[in-house]
């Protein structure tokens, strides 16, 4: 059954205390697997792999804004921290096997595009937080 996602919770905390940005967001891609490794010895008529290590992925789209507290500054934070914690779900309820969170540590902002604007739209700004480990906890 599909799930109408309309209420992400989606929190970061750099160097400070933690940061909500679901009021500023509208989009929210989160990507995790692990990497194939080859493993095609002498003899194999085919290619083998083995799983090697996690990764993680997480792309969301923020209306840009500036000021103390704001999304700019938050994601200057996480740049400049060098790393940072993320914590994603679908919903602001309990975690649940219906509300899964997703929990990153020790993830890293590669960049992001402090000043991204067209007249006569909103500027908005795109970040992806990757690398670090990721955890999926449904445990209430």
């Amino acid at each position: 059954m599909a799930t109408f996602l309309s209420n992400a919770v989606i929190t970061v905390t750099g160097s400070g205390a933690p940061v909500v940005l679901s009021s500023q967001g509208n989009t929210c891609t989160i990507t995790a697997g692990r990497h194939a490794l080859t493993s095609t010895a002498f003899g194999d008529t085919g290619d083998q792999q083995t799983p090697g290590l996690n990764f993680w992925s997480c792309s969301v789209e923020l209306y840009l804004d500036y000021g103390a507290g704001s999304v700019e500054a938050t994601l200057y934070d996480l740049l400049s921290n060098g790393s940072f914690t993320m914590e994603v779900h679908p919903s602001s309820g309990a975690k649940s096997a219906s509300n899964p969170y997703w929990e990153l540590s020790d993830g890293m902002l590669e960049s992001f595009t402090p000043i991204n604007s067209t007249t006569g739209e909103l500027a908005m700004v795109t970040f992806s937080a990757n690398g670090g480990d990721w955890n999926r906890d449904i445990t209430p």
